[in-house]
């Protein structure tokens, strides 16, 4: 299987965030055909969160069928989480269903958005331009977007003076 950049930094982006939530520990089972790596320390952790760390070793190790399998899962929790809906987005595009990745980057940037969190509804907006760059609905987020972050900049300004 050969990376593309987008592939390998899509990677990176889960292995990072997996290693953040791991330390060594034993097997664990999400149902029973898949066995969970025994690093993944899951205790004490809400079942949305066991399920994305879960997506989030699968997408990171090339699975992206099963990592969609158990994002459905989680779905059924928190249909709007904007996390979930990006590592929806980041399977479906290492799956190579772009009209699905797009689909969820949009609705992941849109909800990053309504809950202020600029930075990661701009990083939605470079997945989605890496996928279809001359879309209306891509561009008009992005001017939307990036008002948003220029208005923030301004107020920031505006405090320290």
């Amino acid at each position: 299987m050969a990376f593309t950049k987008k592939t390998a930094f899509l990677l990176f982006l889960v292995l990072i965030f997996s290693f953040n939530l791991s330390t060594t520990f034993g097997q664990r089972r999400i149902d029973d055909k898949k066995a969970v790596p025994p690093q993944t320390n899951v205790e004490g952790l809400p079942e949305f969160l066991k399920l994305l760390v879960f997506s989030s070793k699968n997408i990171a190790e090339g699975d992206f069928e099963e990592a969609i399998v158990i994002l459905k899962k989680a779905e059924k929790i928190h249909p709007n989480d904007p996390m979930l809906l990006e590592y929806f987005g980041l399977a479906y595009d290492g799956d190579r269903d772009q009209k699905t990745a797009f689909k969820y980057f949009l609705r992941a940037g849109h909800e990053f958005f309504k809950s202020g969190n600029i930075r990661k509804a701009l990083r939605m907006v470079g997945w989605l331009n890496t996928i279809d760059s001359k879309s209306k609905r891509v561009i008009d987020f992005e001017k939307k977007v990036r008002a948003k972050q220029l208005e923030l900049s301004k107020l920031e300004k505006a405090k320290k003076q």
